[in-house]
């Protein structure tokens, strides 16, 4: 079960994260950020679930799709955004989306299209 309005963001980036976090917190939402993979995948093991995850598709020591793996595996159900620097054609957007991905975006992306795909894919825990 998702808890309202807590939104996960995973990046090995510090600023990305921090940027993503501020935006999500001014829009109301609760927002927990991680840097580190096996952090977030211990929060999401042991907390509640979050209403939304974003996750960068490169995340150092783990890629993106095998973190949405292993996530799967634990039981998460929340809807799951991956951004990524990387151009589309260089990463395996089927596998992502076979994995149950509900959106990748390209980084850098315009904070209206975050909101936008918070709202709608967020929209059940999220608000």
């Amino acid at each position: 079960m998702a808890t309202a309005q807590t939104v996960v963001v995973v990046d090995d980036d510090q600023d990305t994260v921090e940027l993503l976090v501020l935006y999500l917190e001014q829009h109301g939402l609760v927002a927990e950020g991680f840097t580190d993979a096996e952090a977030a995948m211990q929060r999401l093991s042991h907390g509640p679930e979050p209403c939304l995850l974003v996750v960068d598709y490169k995340l150092g020591e783990i890629q993106g799709d095998e973190f949405v793996r292993l996530a799967r595996e634990k039981g998460v159900t929340s809807p799951i955004v991956v951004i990524t620097a990387a151009h589309p054609a260089h990463i395996n957007v089927r596998a992502l989306l076979q994995l149950g991905v509900a959106q990748v975006m390209t980084k850098p992306f315009d904070p209206d299209a975050l909101e936008k795909v918070v709202e709608t894919q967020g929209r059940q825990g999220c608000r």
